[in-house]
């Protein structure tokens, strides 16, 4: 924009810059200027020191303080000679170029260039700068997305920053709480319900385990279409509160979905905690970060057992020698086997906390009985065993756990003394 009141030297002016092909709009007066300023949003302003209305140090002031034309670069030339004392006033107003009389095209064309290139590279700059926050912003989101499916925790755990740290063969030896949990009877209850009606079910209830997990400082390594397998690398009693929490969670789930007509679901959950390997398998093309051990096997092994025991939650002895407040927990010692091709046996408690009122009070009353039966058993005594369980299994045929240890004793029984053998139940499934 071009602000002179000489519309001579106005012409001349205008003649000068159209020939570089900048588009002119001009004006005699400083009203018109700060409005046609406003409307236009010009690349710059050219004020001559000779304007109709107003002033030219008013026009500059108005227009470096609107903040709409703050940021558009303004030249002051001279139409007449100026003292200092004027020249530094149009200086303090922010302009950001003076020439000085008699301001002629060829003194003014090469600070209007100046100003240009300097206007187009804060342009670009300013582009760049944008680019690279939206890139950033990807990145941000994508490395985000990607959490989802390796879990940061493993990453940190392998003593890695990212994704693109991780190499084929990585690994690590930790030891860690393994928890796996599934869902009772879910081929047959996946069976009443169409494809789309199994997906907003296992997320509907996955929605609801996976904020636990990460509650009590664990996360989950893996889904198993509907089971879970979560690490807690922090603290063995993580694991525990967060399936006590989990099957709590449960409860109200069911109230929830009794209220809409749909059966209760039930879950059981498996915990061990030892020596695991964490790292990546596969090949270079298609890698996975996952847990390999005994550990793993132990896990899993109880999860499944919590069907045969009747069991909400099954954990190891291993796992409860690591949690310090065992007063804490209802604990009820239901078995101890052996997996096939091991040696060491496995100690089988049964955690109670997070039952229903119903269930916690009936297996509270049958576990003196229970443990002491079990006890017996394994010490190679199996009629005072099958005494103590004689009548708790008549009364109460409900519990799981008691009915199996009553079978175990019979059949034990039933073999010639020479061919008992070891009491530890070994388990080939």
């Amino acid at each position: 924009m071009l602000a002179q009141g000489d519309a001579e030297r106005r012409g001349v002016l205008r003649q000068s810059i159209a020939k570089d092909d900048f588009a002119v709009i001009e004006t005699n007066n400083a009203v018109m200027a700060v409005q046609l300023a406003a409307q236009k949003q010009p690349d710059m302003t050219i004020i001559s020191t000779r304007l109709e209305l107003q002033s030219a140090l008013h026009l500059c002031k108005k227009l470096k303080q609107h903040r709409i034309t703050k940021d558009i670069p303004v030249i002051v030339c001279e139409d007449s000679p100026q003292t200092a004392a004027q020249q530094k006033a149009f200086r303090k107003t922010g302009i950001d170029a003076y020439v000085r009389y008699p301001a002629e095209p060829e003194q003014v064309l090469p600070v209007v260039h100046n100003l240009a290139e300097s206007l187009a590279l804060q342009r670009r700059n300013s582009s760049l700068r944008q680019n690279i926050t939206d890139y950033v912003e990807q990145l941000r989101a994508v490395n985000a997305s990607t959490t989802r499916f390796v879990p940061a925790e493993f990453l940190k755990l392998l003593g890695k920053s990212n994704l693109s740290d991780l190499r084929h063969g990585d690994w690590k030896r930790i030891r860690l709480a393994i928890l796996f949990a599934d869902i009772r009877g879910f081929t047959a209850l996946s069976e009443t319900m169409t494809p789309e009606e199994n997906f907003r079910f296992i997320n509907s209830y996955l929605s609801r385990m996976g904020p636990i997990i990460r509650k009590h400082r664990g996360f989950i390594d893996k889904y198993i279409g509907d089971g879970i397998m979560a690490l807690f690398p922090r603290s063995a009693r993580n694991a525990l509160d967060a399936a006590i929490a989990m099957q709590k969670e449960m409860l109200m789930y069911n109230r929830h979905r009794a209220k809409c007509g749909y059966a209760a679901v039930r879950i059981g959950i498996g915990i061990h905690f030892g020596d695991t390997i964490i790292g990546t398998i596969g090949e270079n093309e298609r890698i996975e970060v996952t847990v390999i051990s005994d550990t793993v096997n132990v896990a899993s092994r109880l999860e499944a057992l919590t069907k045969r025991y009747g069991a909400g939650i099954l954990v190891s002895g291993a796992l409860l020698s690591e949690v310090p407040e065992t007063k804490k927990y209802q604990a009820r010692y239901t078995d101890r086997v052996r997996a096939r091709g091991k040696q060491t046996p496995v100690d089988i408690f049964e955690i109670l906390n997070g039952l229903p009122p119903d269930e916690l009070s009936m297996k509270l009353h049958n576990r003196s009985v229970l443990q002491k039966a079990l006890k017996a058993y394994l010490a190679a005594n199996p009629v005072a065993a099958e005494g103590l369980l004689l009548k708790l299994c008549e009364k109460l045929p409900t519990d799981k756990a008691a009915l199996v240890l009553h079978n175990k004793i019979q059949q034990f029984i039933a073999l010639p003394a020479e061919s008992r053998g070891d009491t530890v139940e070994t388990l080939y499934e």
